[in-house]
């Protein structure tokens, strides 16, 4: 959300100052959820979980956090605009805390740094074409659709997760990578 501190100026009339006094709060939010996203999905495999469900789910309850932000150039005031923010980045970070994983997750040992650079490389032409087509939307229309999409990315995206990610694709990863651990164990020295 690099265009937060622009939003605030140009569509709830902060000046600099207010910028940098109030700006930051979100990101402060996403550090929480960074933190919690991770411990949570952790707690839960403690307690039992299978690992796809609890990151799948954790993913899902950080996606769930993301449609109120689609009320921020609505609501009257700059605040709940910002406190609506804040669930954008508390969500977003509570969902990437568990994607990022996902790598390590699903693939044997030797191909996780592939799978890795080629979501960060998706991550990367997404940031390219999202700071486009944020400048693209607000230039013609306004703020309001950016807020929508973001809003509604990631519940669509823990939906298509839940759908094409069934969880004996983790398994099955899990089972080759013990196999291969249980291969390199019995190698002669």
């Amino acid at each position: 959300i690099f265009w937060l501190p622009e939003y605030l100026r140009k569509e709830r009339g902060f000046d600099l100052a207010m910028v940098g006094k109030y700006a930051w709060v979100p990101f402060i939010f996403g550090d929480i959820g960074y933190l919690l996203g991770g411990w949570l999905s952790g707690r839960l495999m403690r307690a039992g979980w299978p690992l796809h469900r609890a990151r799948k789910f954790v993913m899902a309850l950080g996606a769930a956090c993301l449609p109120v932000v689609i009320l921020a150039p609505r609501v009257p005031s700059a605040e709940l605009a910002i406190a609506a923010t804040c669930f954008l980045t508390f969500g977003h970070a509570f969902w990437v805390a568990n994607l990022q994983t996902l790598p390590t997750d699903l693939f044997r040992a030797t191909e996780v740094g592939t799978a890795t650079g080629f979501s960060g490389m998706g991550g990367a032409i997404g940031g390219i074409l999202a700071n486009l087509g944020t400048g693209h939307f607000v230039a013609r229309f306004s703020y309001k659709p950016i807020f929508l999409i973001a809003g509604l990315m990631h519940p669509l995206s823990a939906i298509l997760t839940y759908w094409l990610l069934p969880g004996r694709f983790f398994l099955s990863a899990a089972a080759q990578t013990r196999a291969q651990e249980a291969a390199g164990s019995e190698a002669p020295r």
